[in-house]
């Protein structure tokens, strides 16, 4: 990735980490970002400059790179939320106990 692309990606990623966004809204949000301007936002205006001078294939392999990132904290099997473990979701069944793929074997 290049610079203007992780502005944007660490962006879209805090907005579903730490706002509690969803996806499609981070994406949309950044959409938006200009209109923050107008309230001199120094990081806003420093992430829609980066995504600015994004070229077209470059938002594709942003996307395809934050689609890869969000994936990994779902179980590939069904689809449910994992939560975070200490040994990095390795165990499936630690991490998502619920989780009807595992069949608690």
């Amino acid at each position: 990735m290049n610079e203007n692309q992780q502005i944007v990606f660490t962006w879209l990623k805090a907005c579903v980490d730490v706002d509690g966004d969803v996806p499609i809204k981070a994406i949309f949000i950044l959409g938006d970002l200009w209109q923050m301007r107008r309230f001199n936002d120094q990081e806003a205006i420093r992430v829609d400059n980066a995504y600015a001078e994004l070229t077209e294939f470059e938002q594709y392999e942003l996307l395809a790179a934050f689609a890869e990132w969000g994936s990994k904290k779902f179980c590939k099997d069904c689809g449910c939320e994992m939560a975070v473990c200490a040994d990095g979701w390795k165990d499936q069944r630690k991490c998502c106990p619920d989780c009807k793929c595992t069949k608690g074997e």
